[in-house]
């Protein structure tokens, strides 16, 4: 999983949802600091929607974390 972490689709993928959430975690409001591009629709079951920025989420670290497909969870949406 992490080698699309690398992948320059991921990677624009990723800047475009930071950018459109103005780098802020959509669950708790923190700004900056440790954010990470959520998928939504999760990555292994959604494969139609890995790329499309309106299947992400900035989310700060620990918010991410609380998700229900976080990691590859199965029971993600």
């Amino acid at each position: 999983r992490s080698h699309h972490m690398r992948d320059a689709k991921y990677l624009q993928w990723r800047s475009d949802v930071f950018t459109r959430d103005n780098w802020t975690c959509q669950t708790c409001g923190e700004r900056g600091g440790k954010l990470e591009a959520h998928h939504i629709k999760g990555w292994t079951k959604y494969p139609e929607f890995r790329f499309e920025v309106s299947n992400g989420a900035t989310l700060c670290k620990e918010c991410h974390e609380l998700t229900d497909n976080y990691a590859g969870r199965s029971n993600g949406k």
